[in-house]
C-alpha cells in the first residue's frame, strides 16, 4: 500500500471522529487535515498508523485486558452505542 493511501485513509479516519464527537458539521478539506493530525497525535501510537489495531486485539492480555481494536473498518465497534464510542474517543480506553 502505497504512503499516499496510507495518509488518505488517516486524513479522512481523522475527519470522521471529528464529526461523530460533533467538532465540526462537514469535512471540509481543512477539517480532514485537522483530523489527521489529530489521530496520528493521538490514536496511532495505539491503534496503528493505518489503523490496524495491536496484534491480536480480540483476545485479552496478560494483564486481563484487550489490546487497541482497529479503526480501519475490520474492529468491533460496531456494537457498542454511541455514547461508549464517544466517552472512549474522549477520555480514553480503560487504564
Amino acid at each position: 500500500m502505497s504512503i499516499r493511501i496510507v495518509l488518505l485513509r488517516l486524513v479522512s479516519l481523522g475527519a470522521g471522529m471529528l464529526i461523530f464527537l460533533g467538532v465540526v458539521q462537514a469535512a471540509s478539506f481543512a477539517t480532514v487535515m485537522q483530523g489527521g493530525k489529530l489521530y496520528a497525535k493521538n490514536c496511532a501510537q495505539c491503534h496503528g498508523a493505518t489503523a490496524q489495531g495491536a496484534p491480536n486485539w480480540h483476545k485479552v492480555d496478560k494483564l486481563g485486558k484487550y489490546p487497541p481494536p482497529p479503526l480501519n473498518g475490520t474492529g468491533h465497534a460496531w456494537h457498542h452505542s454511541i455514547d461508549v464510542l464517544k466517552g472512549t474517543i474522549r477520555n480514553g480506553g480503560k487504564k
